[in-house]
């Protein structure tokens, strides 16, 4: 009788083991398929984030600092280079020639009105990619700016050229925020794609 009784158990114990073991077996493919799951979800995640910042790059803020950096430094030499010798910080005074006022117009439609043009382009194609939850005053500024000069190109096709600037001054701090936000997503994408 006591051997039927040590195999009864035997029995169980072994019972008891094989079923620890299948618990513990449970648990850990269970623990296995969350952290993949965890793992794959990040990466996801991450992948999106990656195409957002190269999208936003590539549409918006790279066309942008691009044409920016260049308008800028065409700017700086048509200060340097052709400004009236006045000595004012504006180009108009009261001794600006009519030479001097057919040259600004001329810089104006050929010129800076093409930029212009390419920047306020890429500005309302791509509004959905800028960076924070809303559109920066000096995007604004500058598409107002633009739109404000169109009045004036109506104006002098028409040979009016009483007045020769916008009702809206060109923003200062357009490039400057830019460059932060171009700078900004630069270092996401490197961070995002892991690279050092």
């Amino acid at each position: 009788m006591r051997s039927v009784r040590d195999k009864l158990k035997r029995k169980e114990s072994v019972l008891s083991t094989e079923a620890w073991a299948i618990i513990v077996t449970i648990i850990l493919a269970l623990c296995g398929y969350i952290v993949t799951y965890a793992v794959q979800r990040g990466q996801s995640n991450r992948e999106a984030q990656l195409a957002r910042v190269d999208l936003q790059l590539r549409n918006l803020y790279g066309p942008l600092y691009s044409i920016l950096k260049a308008n800028d430094a065409i700017w700086r030499e048509f200060q340097s280079k052709l400004w009236p010798m006045h000595g004012r910080a504006s180009y108009f005074g009261d001794e600006t020639s009519n030479e001097e006022k057919e040259r600004w117009r001329l810089w104006m439609i050929q010129v800076f009105e093409p930029l212009n043009a390419r920047m306020e382009k890429v500005i309302l194609e791509n509004g959905d990619l800028l960076e924070g939850n809303r559109v920066p005053d000096v995007f604004v500024e500058t598409l107002a700016h633009i739109a404000a000069y169109r009045a004036l190109y109506a104006k002098w096709n028409e040979g009016d050229y009483s007045v020769h600037t916008s009702l809206i001054d060109y923003p200062t701090g357009l490039l400057a925020e830019v460059e932060r936000a171009y700078d900004k997503l630069l270092a996401r994408r490197k961070r995002l794609a892991g690279e050092r």
